[in-house]
Order: structure tokens, then sequence, then C-alpha cells
């Protein structure tokens, strides 16, 4: 990636958090955190919730919400029809991307998941998302799954980001847990094998882009398939999802990059880590020792 795109990449994220920021103040809630994928189509915060009674605007994104702190009444009236009850620690909650109402909240914590609609049914294999997406938006969902789902997404954003196969395989999953609470789990597309040819090409591609850091979604645009349903193709083609198949490929080549006597921070660099701290931390779970003691081997 450029320098100058990164920086326009950088400025588009702040314009973002600025234009989310003055919006959540009008609401009376305040972010406390805030990242955002970099491509924009996934938000995530933790928000303090004030004391709100009054109009909220369409937010133009799925917005998913964890209650993590506080007992809190909540009432919101739409088109879609009403919800009303109480948030508890674990509480999820979901507003579609066009729907604006009336509502009431109290003083709570949230984590909070923006999701960009756009091309959502292929991104996640869904057969009907907007048919889930109102149906779960009318009730407060209270389940250990899907509250240690959403938990694990806070924690993987502030490990790794907002991107990644992980990270968007939990995504999936949300959406597919809040189908299965409502009794009617999203209808799935059968996926296409991969052919011997087709591996070996993601193969050879993870192989010669260690450094940029190859995403899913360009392997998957590789073979001419969405993020979703190569992801298991490739799994079922080799045993291992593309994230944990291409983390495999960069701890080899670190090691071997170590053992040549290679620095930690160049080495970090070499196979697509921007912090060597990551590097170290992702170097010691995969490998069972520090990188510069494999150096110094």
């Amino acid at each position: 990636m450029s320098k100058s795109t990164q920086a326009n990449l950088e400025m588009d994220a702040q314009a973002e958090f600025d234009a989310l920021r003055q919006r959540a103040a009008a609401l009376g809630v305040i972010p406390q955190q805030i990242a955002m994928a970099p491509d924009g189509r996934v938000r995530m915060a933790v928000l303090d919730y004030a004391r709100f009674a009054g109009d909220l605007p369409p937010a133009g994104y799925i917005s998913l919400g964890l209650c993590t702190r506080s007992i809190a009444p909540i009432s919101r009236q739409s088109r879609q029809g009403t919800l009303s009850g109480v948030l508890r620690p674990g509480s999820v909650i979901l507003s579609p991307p066009d729907d604006g109402a009336t509502v009431r909240w109290d003083r709570c914590r949230m984590i909070a998941i923006g999701v960009d609609p756009e091309g959502l049914d292929e991104r996640l294999n869904l057969a009907d998302s907007r048919r889930l997406l109102s149906s779960a938006a009318l009730r407060i969902h209270r389940d250990p799954l899907l509250t240690a789902i959403m938990t694990a997404l806070w924690h993987e954003s502030a490990v790794n980001g907002l991107s990644g196969d992980f990270f968007d395989h939990c995504i999936g999953r949300v959406f597919s847990r809040l189908g299965e609470l409502a009794g009617d789990p999203p209808t799935r597309r059968r996926d296409r094998p991969l052919t011997a040819a087709q591996v070996i090409k993601v193969k050879e591609f993870i192989a010669t882009h260690l450094e940029e850091g190859a995403g899913v979604a360009a392997m998957a645009a590789l073979v001419g398939r969405d993020p979703a349903s190569f992801s298991r193709a490739f799994r079922d083609a080799t045993g291992l999802p593309p994230h944990q198949f291409l983390t495999n490929a960069r701890m080899a080549q670190a090691e071997a990059l170590l053992r040549d006597g290679m620095s930690v921070t160049a080495t970090a660099t070499a196979v697509g880590y921007t912090n060597p701290s990551k590097f170290s931390a992702a170097y010691q779970r995969y490998r069972g020792t520090k990188p510069s003691r494999c150096r110094q081997t």
C-alpha cells in the first residue's frame, strides 16, 4: 500500500470517526473507543448511553448492540414494529439500516457493531437477510452464544483489527445465530468445491504476498468467489481456514528469516506485521518460543 493511499484511508477514517461522534453526541451517547475496518464496511465502538427519549434517524448500517453494564429499560417504535423490554448485561439488540424509530432508553454501556448492509447476502452467504433483520429487530436477545461471539469480536478487533477470516466468520455467525433464535435459520447456498488448480493458485498467491498480508477477499477474488464461500471451500480442500493457513506460512517464513540472522523487527515487516510486538506474540503462540530466541539458535 502506497503512503498516499494509506494517508487517504486515514483521512477517511478520521472523517468517519468525527461523523460518528457527532451523531452519538446528538443522542446523548459518549463513544469510549471506536474502531473501523479499512474498507469502512464494519465499525465497532464502546458507547456510554445517557437517558434519552426522541426520534432516532436511520443509521444507514445494521446496528448490533451488546449491553455490558447496567440494567436499562428500552423501547423502540418503528415501521418494523415495537420492541420493549429491559436490557441487562449480555442482552443483544439489532436495528435495521433504513429504519428510523422513536426510542427511549436509560443509562447503560454497549459494545456496538455497525455492518454495511450492501452485499450482505453475498458476503454472509445468506438467502434473505432483510427478513432476518426485520424479525431480529423486534426482540431483545439473551443468548450466551450470541453474547460470547460479540465479545470475541471486540477482543479480536483490539488485536487484529476489523478484518480477516476469523472476524468475517464471527460476523456471519452472529447473523446465523439471530436466525436460529428467531426459529428461522437463514438458508445457505451450497458451496462449490475448489479445484486442485485453484488451491495451488491460492497457495502460490499467499507465498508471494506475505509482506503485504494477503487478505481473504483478495484470495477469493483470485478464484472468482465471495469471501464467505471461498473460506469454507478452502478449509474443505486444505483442512485449514485461509487465515490460519496464511499465519502458518508467515510463521514458517519468519523462522527461516530469523535463523538467517534477520532482526525481529525486520522479520515482522517481511511477513506482513506492522507491529513487532504483535508479531512476537503471534510467533510465540504458534511456535512456542520467542522470536528472539529462535534468532539466537
